[in-house]
């Protein structure tokens, strides 16, 4: 049994999003708990998410409980996606949580092999929809665990507005519309997409089929289409807007579209220099090429024999 591990799902605004931590006391369950998801069933997700967070927060208070938080990994991917929550609260909670986390020498180098944690921090930093106070706080996490961020706070303001730092963000979103996805496969696609590096969180939309995922630059949607497609068999299509509305690209067959290209050419039949007559096992070859008696022979005996 894990001490941090129960993870669920719950509905947000008819998206669903991978993973909350489920916090019962000190102890949980690794077991799935199963949400209400009738049209009747309305949680009011942004109180849930806060009191989450806020017993994470409690816990790592505690100093026994750190290193134990920081080598479960459904903890810390609990509160790497509470870095992607749209409540500033849940996010300044989580980033107290892992500055407690982080004041423990041990965990220093654990958290900072984090790709997914250093990626989402560092987009907050870079990020101009982020206050400034999130901006400090993720700074100062980054600073705790050792790494030295490619732009700093002070090199956002050096360049007035936030445009053109935005631009540099390592972090981008990418919608996929997989199909056949339904509650069966998606947790196997969960389970690949967790397993893929580069993957900082993902979010689904089970009634239009859809995955949201948030990649680092370096990843593209050809990349995760094909990675579905490959590792489960699933079709998935990248979700692109364009001035006509949305189109879908799709990249499992473009392999295949050049089977062949680099193959010879069929010698035409006029460019044959020996045709076969018909009925016979042999070709027949011309008797300018034959210099000699017993070549003319041999044609002989090829032109009146069946083999």
């Amino acid at each position: 049994m894990s001490f941090f591990g129960s993870i669920y799902t719950f509905k947000r605004s008819n998206s669903r999003i991978f993973t909350r931590a489920s916090l019962l006391g000190k102890k949980m369950s690794l077991t799935p708990e199963i949400i209400d998801e009738s049209p009747h069933a309305k949680p009011d997700t942004i109180t849930e998410s806060r009191n989450l967070v806020r017993r994470y927060k409690q816990l790592a208070r505690d100093t026994s409980n750190r290193i134990r938080m920081v080598k479960d990994n459904s903890c810390v991917a609990a509160l790497i996606l509470f870095l992607d929550d749209e409540d500033t609260i849940v996010v300044q909670t989580s980033l107290e949580t892992l500055s407690l986390l982080a004041q423990n020498p041990t965990n220093k180098k654990v958290m900072k092999s984090q790709e997914k944690l250093v990626f989402s921090l560092e987009n907050i930093v870079l990020s101009h929809i982020s206050d400034h106070e999130t901006q400090v706080m993720a700074q100062q996490v980054l600073d705790s665990i050792n790494f030295c961020a490619r732009a700093s706070l002070r090199r956002r303001s050096s360049y007035g507005g936030g445009s053109f730092i935005s631009q540099n963000s390592r972090a981008r979103t990418v919608v996929l519309q997989i199909t056949s996805l339904d509650e069966t496969n998606k947790a196997l696609v969960e389970k690949q997409l967790l397993e893929m590096k580069g993957i900082i969180s993902f979010t689904f939309n089970m009634s239009q089929q859809r995955c949201k995922v948030r990649i680092v630059e370096s990843i593209t949607g050809k990349e995760l289409c094909r990675y579905l497609y490959r590792n489960l068999s699933l079709y998935a299509q990248q979700v692109v807007k364009n001035e006509e509305g949305e189109i879908l690209l799709s990249y499992i067959h473009d392999s295949c579209d050049a089977t062949g290209k680099d193959l010879p050419d069929y010698i035409p039949e006029d460019d044959m220099t020996h045709p076969i007559i018909s009925g016979k096992a042999v070709a027949r070859m011309d008797d300018e090429s034959q210099p000699n008696f017993w070549g003319r022979l041999g044609t002989f005996i090829s032109n009146t024999l069946y083999w």
